[in-house]
């Protein structure tokens, strides 16, 4: 359990700095960015997910170059 644990740990580490180098080449390149993470998504009510769209329209409009969504 402990290797699998190790491993996870540095796969999700391995990937956390592959998304912040693209996010930062995408800012870098103009591109307005929005990463919502699945669990702000997953098992949401239709409500929940109108106020995250409301939330990403509302990044739209003020023109903010970065919104990042993870909500448990």
């Amino acid at each position: 359990a402990k290797v699998q644990e190790g491993f996870w740990r540095e796969k999700i580490g391995r990937n956390k700095k592959r998304d912040e180098r693209n996010i930062s080449d995408l800012l870098e390149k103009g591109w307005n960015v929005i990463v919502i993470g699945e669990c702000a998504t997953k098992s949401k009510s239709p409500d929940d997910i109108e106020g995250l769209l409301d939330k990403i329209e509302a990044d739209i409009k003020t023109n903010k170059s970065e919104l990042i969504i993870h909500e448990g």
